[in-house]
């Protein structure tokens, strides 16, 4: 009988990881943006880091040395380390009508991390070998649910103001030929516009995928990704064309293609 090795996992809240990333001088982790500034007074800030210090010395991440400095755990160096600095992140953001969450997966050549926020102002990292297999992580965590069939929608471009305004239409409004006219207007057919917008009505999830690969030491970022929405009526995949013309293009989405994509575009980042 085989036993499946538990994969190591550190758990921290929001506080305690504020003062790791201060240990690590570092202010972001992709796809968390600002959220590590808190508002407070000086006071208040020296206030949160004594306190979160406290907690992860007596958990045993973090030791004080004999001259006062902090030092971290091994393990939580190489995993919150890893989301800071790393090679390639992918950041995934599910979306419902009410609610929204999000996977963070951060790579460097020795190490992944998953990056999950399991309930707000806890931070979970779990750690994963390098050659683990992302994209069934991917499929995992994406809440779209996707059929082999994508429906009758043809591929298109549209201007992205166009179809993010036809898709509030459609689902707050219940209005599929306001919606059409609006698709109409931004650049797709009148069939496609129809189509289109009876998959918007009934799409009641959707997932965001960005793909970042980054550059050290100047710090440059090259961002990649699209979104899937999944209804009743079909599913489509949206991209960002390259062009600046604010367009993207839009295409019928099968399971299995969700699954080419997102492998495709993870081999981009990696690619280097």
């Amino acid at each position: 009988m085989t036993t499946t090795k538990p994969e190591p996992i550190l758990t921290v809240s929001q506080e305690e990881l504020y003062f790791l990333l201060v240990l690590l001088k570092a202010r972001r982790i992709p796809g968390l943006e600002g959220i590590f500034e808190p508002d407070a007074t000086e006071q208040e800030r020296t206030h949160l880091l004594d306190a979160a210090r406290r907690a992860l010395v007596a958990r045993g991440l973090v030791t004080l040395q004999v001259d006062g400095r902090a030092t971290m755990d091994e393990f939580a160096l190489a995993v919150v380390g890893t989301c800071v600095r790393p090679l390639y992140s992918v950041i995934m953001e599910n979306t419902g009508l009410d609610r929204s969450n999000g996977v963070f997966w951060h790579g460097i050549k020795s190490l992944i991390v998953e990056h999950s926020i399991p309930q707000e102002g806890i931070h979970r990292f779990r750690a994963l070998p390098a050659d683990s297999d992302l994209v069934r992580r991917f499929m995992g965590a994406s809440e779209v649910h996707l059929s082999e069939d994508a429906g009758p929608m043809e591929e298109g471009l549209v201007m992205q103001s166009a179809f993010d305004k036809a898709r509030q239409v459609c689902r707050d409004a219940g209005d599929e030929a306001a919606g059409g006219e609006v698709l109409m207007q931004g650049g797709l057919s009148s069939q496609a516009a129809e189509k289109l917008a009876a998959i918007l009505a009934g799409a009641e999830n959707s997932t965001t995928v960005a793909f970042m690969r980054h550059a050290y030491p100047d710090g440059e970022e090259e961002l990649f990704g699209g979104s899937a929405l999944a209804g009743p009526q079909g599913a489509v995949l949206t991209v960002p064309t390259d062009t600046g013309s604010g367009e993207v293009r839009v295409r019928p989405l099968t399971r299995q293609g969700w699954q080419d994509w997102l492998g495709l575009m993870l081999e981009v980042i990696r690619e280097k």
